[in-house]
């Protein structure tokens, strides 16, 4: 009896501090039952959840959100006020009547979704979650030198690129960059190291049970394709194997016609990448003639990081 008469005494005092807080403006509810705050933004005219609001998740940033993956890669979160559309009911499309003939219209939650679906879908690792273009800028005193590639993605990403440079320049978390560029300019993009990508290419080929496309063929039909560490495939005599000149060859040309952008990270400068190969000179004209090489260089920001933690 005692116990239950502490327990309605404690929630008594809990509902009136609970009355005190929301007075003044505290809410104790959990984030999820917060009503958000109203936006000043102009509402959307396609889709239109109940009360144009922004959301006390996502801040009002479009609804989308980006954060870690389960699988060791980002992924995506449409937010759920983004999810409960008044004109669409949550389809993605709706009906619009004001022309002659009614059309199906996508909706900007379907846009939303689609953008969720290409971030998981560019396999980028979790731990470029906080990289940004700044840090070149602050840390390597890079930003000059990064103004071309700034102006070939805003061209559109023509050709190809290739980021060359000593280790521990930022030449991988910039590919992961670009990839994210990609994806948020409406490419559905695929990052990927190239000896992993040949790896499962050529576990393909051994399993004899497996049908359907290859790794390698599926990659071959992303929008931007990004693989880093080209130079680190495994040389007989100094050259690769007939195997792999067959698949970067195929790799290279068809996507050069098909004019889709591709992405190569590399320690070793293109001449003398491309000199590993037996399809070398070939592959060297193409390369010179569509992609934007850059030479990523500078001094070692690992090492750095590493001294700072030892003597910092």
């Amino acid at each position: 009896m005692r116990k239950l008469q502490e327990k309605r005494g404690s929630t008594k005092k809990a509902q009136a501090l609970s009355t005190v807080l929301r007075e003044i403006g505290i809410d104790r509810r959990p984030v999820e039952d917060v009503e958000a705050e109203p936006v000043v933004k102009a509402p959307d005219p396609e889709c239109m959840f109940e009360s144009q609001r922004t959301c006390v998740r996502c801040t009002g940033k479009g609804g989308l959100m980006t954060t870690t993956g389960p699988e060791g890669h980002l992924t995506a979160l449409v937010c759920r006020h983004y999810q409960d559309c008044k004109k669409c009911n949550g389809s993605g499309f709706y009906e619009d009547t004001a022309k002659q003939f009614p059309v199906m219209v996508a909706c900007s939650t379907h846009r939303l979704h689609d953008s969720a679906k290409r971030v998981r879908g560019a396999r980028v690792p979790n731990r470029f979650a906080t990289a940004r273009w700044d840090w070149y800028n602050h840390r390597l005193g890079m930003k000059e030198r990064m103004a071309p590639i700034h102006g070939w993605m805003d061209a559109g990403m023509p050709g190809g690129l290739w980021l060359g440079g000593n280790p521990g320049t930022g030449k991988t978390m910039m590919s992961a960059l670009i990839a994210l560029r990609g994806v948020a300019d409406g490419k559905h993009a695929l990052w990927m190291s190239l000896p992993d990508l040949l790896a499962k290419t050529r576990e393909r080929f051994d399993d004899r049970d497996k049908r359907g496309p290859t790794p390698m063929r599926q990659a071959l039909d992303f929008d931007l394709l990004v693989l880093d560490d080209v130079d680190k495939l495994r040389l007989n005599n100094g050259k690769f194997t007939e195997w792999v000149d067959e698949q970067l060859w195929q790799l290279i040309k068809e996507r050069e016609e098909r004019e889709q952008p591709t992405v190569f990270t590399s320690n070793t400068p293109v001449q003398t990448w491309c000199g590993q190969s037996r399809n070398g000179a070939p592959l060297l004209s193409r390369i010179r003639g569509r992609f934007l090489v850059v030479n990523v260089s500078g001094k070692d920001a690992r090492l750095d990081d590493r001294v700072q933690t030892l003597f910092g």
